[in-house]
């Protein structure tokens, strides 16, 4: 339950409201098949548009206007967008209270900020330093001189490696592991010897890490993600890589070591990328693509090896009809050879 009106709401996310009833104070934010008529729902996407005529929300956010509708309309250019906003204003994360558990551990000489808050099991290294309101959940390890900025929030048993420098801002989900060796080993006959990895890792302001992902130290150079990239539940960076701003990931992508990722990059889910090469700036790579070499600006690239996405698209068209086309082919070839064994055989040729 809030004390905002659909009126205040509209004020705070911008957009046109068409009111059909009273201004009510708003419950919640429903999908159209749960919303209650205090509820705000909101059309996304045409597919659901059918579910309209039954709705029982007391307002709809949506694009364009629909007539008749017994509920009120908050119209704007952009509803993904202003559904993202409210419920960032609806269902902001609770802040928790600051202190720290007395199971955790941390070395005398760490810094901690104002408004810190260290749950139960927290490790904290030797000249480490944790920013202001920062919170570091369960189990959480912070390795030596590894610095996390302000206003963070550590999810439970994530590790951070040593040398690790973390923005502000930044969200890293259950179980994600920063800052691990990178795979790097030289041949020696048929053993391999360990390479030294002595980067480090750089996760600037904004960035979401989810579970389980893992993001190795630089071998030399440092690994870097850059500001306001947004990375999915378990996806690998390699040693070396940079991730330009603004990038998104989905879940299960792998990097290879050294490549560079520019800026507004797409990734769908699966995506592998070789290494030592270039993923230019606002470039779509859709699920399950394998891209072994540099790709220039603006390219959308889809299958392995990977194609322009128009030409897969075609392709995929064909393979969907192979087994016809095959059979096609045979009845053809069948024809063919009858054809050519009468030419040979003197005999007359007469049409099917």
């Amino acid at each position: 339950m809030t004390d905002l009106r659909i009126s205040d709401l509209v004020r705070h996310i911008g957009g046109t409201l068409i009111l059909a009833g009273d201004d009510f104070k708003v419950d919640g934010i429903a999908p159209l098949d749960r919303a209650g008529p205090r509820d705000i729902s909101f059309l996304t996407h045409p597919k659901y548009k059918p579910a309209l005529a039954r709705t029982r929300a007391g307002a709809v956010l949506m694009k364009d206007p629909e007539p008749g509708v017994p509920f009120s309309v908050i119209l704007s250019e952009d509803p993904y967008l202003a559904l993202a906003r409210l419920l960032t204003l609806l269902h902001s994360r609770i802040e928790p209270p600051e202190g720290i558990h007395p199971s955790a551990v941390i070395r005398p000489d760490a810094r901690l900020g104002t408004g810190v808050r260290i749950d139960a099991g927290v490790v904290v290294g030797s000249r480490s330093a944790i920013g202001d309101r920062t919170v570091l959940c369960a189990g959480v390890v912070v390795g030596d001189e590894t610095e996390i900025g302000r206003d963070c929030m550590i999810y439970p048993n994530v590790t951070l490696y040593h040398s690790v420098r973390i923005g502000s801002g930044v969200i890293i989900h259950a179980g994600a592991v920063i800052g691990s060796d990178g795979f790097g080993y030289a041949r020696e006959g048929c053993r391999y010897v360990k390479i030294p990895q002595i980067g480090r890792v750089y996760i600037e302001d904004d960035v979401e890490i989810g579970a389980c992902c893992t993001i190795d130290r630089g071998s030399l150079n440092d690994t870097r993600i850059c500001r306001g990239a947004k990375l999915d539940n378990l996806i690998h960076i390699a040693h070396n890589v940079t991730i330009g701003e603004d990038t998104a990931m989905a879940a299960q992508t792998g990097i290879s070591g050294s490549t560079a990722v520019g800026k507004r990059v797409v990734m769908a889910g699966q995506v592998g990328v070789a290494g030592h090469i270039t993923i230019s700036d606002d470039s779509i790579l859709t699920g399950k693509c394998g891209v072994t070499k540099s790709i220039p600006p603006k390219t959308m690239l889809s299958g392995f090896p990977p194609m322009n996405h128009r030409s897969w698209l075609r392709t995929q068209a064909v393979l969907s009809r192979a087994v016809e086309l095959k059979g096609e082919l045979d009845r053809l070839t069948r024809r063919i050879e009858e054809l050519e064994r009468r030419l040979v055989e003197g005999k007359e040729i007469k049409g099917d």
